[in-house]
């Protein structure tokens, strides 16, 4: 627990300071419908077509890694707002950070016509530093935002709220992305792109409206105050959650390792026009939203263990798949929409995972140190990934004899990618998971009647309706 001499007072001062009922059920609604429009901007100003807009005005992969590293590396900031978090409420730091990265969003759409006046290697320093600025940004907002969810999220329901609250984003976020690919066809001009950032601009300053109707419990003036570094000690100093971060850094750095390369490796290797390479990114929205549910109840039955083992095996099996992908024409679309849609059921598991666990575990009166210390942890890993994964690409491309005739370096990539999901998932059996209702793995708990502990996880099952709209 985090606090000094005053923890006792602090503690009365937070228990009898619960929202009601329908604030929760308020709270719930608007950081649902924030999520979506929180999905629209990053699939705008992030992602997919950044990474398209970066091959198309000639970033090298080295950058391209770099520019995908800052939304997952500048995660280290939110340890700034550990003490205030608690002392000064949520809100007060979520709106005005978030306010701050919608305001960068709106210099994306300038940065095509940089391009096209001044040239390719102003536009991809702009891009690099208007990236990093909504980065830091969006993380420092984020410091507040997920434990300004765990006031109106019950304990109870935490695995099912995530598994819906992102099922809802996916699913927009998937519609919106097709739709993205279709508009912006198999060569996408300038103006395309300029109006795609347009929308995530307008995206994030709608999402500030629905932010500030999330309610919160009241501040507590009397939070005890700690030094950064405690802030980042306190939780490890729980073995057992160092050996869990240890094993989600490995895990989030394999994740992180290959993912933007992926669309790079669409479009300049497979030669798939940009319009395809968007909605094929798309299916992997789609993989999310169609096992993000099951994901919850898994979560919510039988904990993270399960969650973390399937989602980490599948992960490793549809990084195995790009690295032997071949055809041409529409069996090679088919093939690598499949992929997607798998990779993206993998990704989900391992994100509801890491949520849901470090929101469990964490103390729940002055916790936010755990739920930020997961997110440091994870996003460092996350942000490293690419940095280095770009610098192999890089490497091998200029030392072309280590490349055998008919394998990309990309390949290559992918197979080391599996390499790092295997060591990770050697750490994922240090971890004692008796806290997290795991005790018992998931093969065990359903061994005595497949079928009546598969209806367990039904969508439709008591638990459902004990919760909260």
């Amino acid at each position: 627990m985090i606090g000094t001499g005053s923890s006792l007072n602090s503690d009365n001062y937070n228990l009898k300071d619960q929202l009601t009922k329908a604030q929760q059920r308020r709270g719930q609604r608007n950081i649902t419908i924030t999520s979506v429009f929180s999905i629209i901007y990053f699939y705008s100003v992030n992602a997919t077509v950044l990474n398209l807009f970066a091959v198309r005005i000639g970033m090298p992969p080295d950058k391209v890694g770099l520019m995908n590293s800052f939304v997952s590396l500048f995660a280290i900031v939110q340890l700034f707002l550990a003490n205030a978090l608690e002392r000064d409420g949520k809100r007060r730091y979520v709106l005005p950070f978030y306010g701050l990265q919608a305001l960068c969003a709106f210099a994306f759409p300038l940065i095509p016509l940089i391009y096209h006046y001044l040239g390719s290697a102003q536009a991809i320093n702009t891009l690099l530093l208007v990236t990093a600025a909504a980065a830091m940004f969006g993380n420092l907002g984020q410091a507040g935002w997920f434990p300004l969810i765990r006031d109106s999220v019950p304990e109870a329901i935490t695995g099912r709220f995530f598994a819906r609250m992102r099922t809802a984003w996916q699913i927009a976020g998937t519609l919106y992305l097709i739709l993205t690919g279709i508009y912006l066809g198999s060569e996408p001009s300038m103006t395309r792109f300029s109006v795609v950032f347009a929308i995530g601009f307008v995206a994030a300053a709608i999402r500030q409206f629905f932010i500030s109707r999330v309610p919160e419990r009241k501040a507590n003036p009397e939070a005890g105050e700690i030094s950064l570094a405690q802030a980042l000690i306190t939780p490890l100093q729980d073995r057992n959650y160092r050996r869990y971060l240890l094993f989600s850094m490995m895990l989030f750095f394999a994740v992180g390792f290959v993912t933007p390369f992926i669309v790079v490796y669409m479009k300049s290797y497979l030669k798939l026009p940009s319009g395809v390479v968007a909605v094929i990114s798309a299916m992997e929205a789609a993989g999310a939203v169609v096992t993000l549910i099951l994901w919850g109840k898994i979560s919510d039955r039988y904990g993270q263990r399960s969650v973390f083992g399937l989602s980490a095996f599948l992960l490793g099996v549809t990084t195995l798949a790009w690295a032997v992908i071949y055809g041409e024409g529409a069996a090679l679309i088919f093939s690598a929409a499949l992929i997607s849609l798998l990779r993206g059921a993998a990704v989900a598991g391992i994100n509801l995972g890491q949520i849901s666990y470090s929101m469990r575990i964490a103390p729940r009166i002055n916790g936010a140190s755990y739920v930020i210390a997961a997110f440091i942890a994870g996003g460092t890993a996350l942000g490293l990934g690419p940095i280095i994964g770009g610098k192999a690409i890089l490497f091998m491309n200029n030392n072309a004899s280590i490349l055998h005739s008919g394998i990309s370096s990309y390949s290559i990539l992918f197979l080391a990618d599996v390499l790092l999901i295997i060591t990770a998932m050697a750490l994922k059996k240090r971890i004692n998971w008796e806290g997290d209702l795991a005790s018992i793995g998931m093969a065990g708990r359903m061994g005595k009647t497949a079928i009546g502990k598969l209806a367990e996880i039904s969508f439709f099952d008591r638990q459902d309706k004990e919760t909260p709209g």
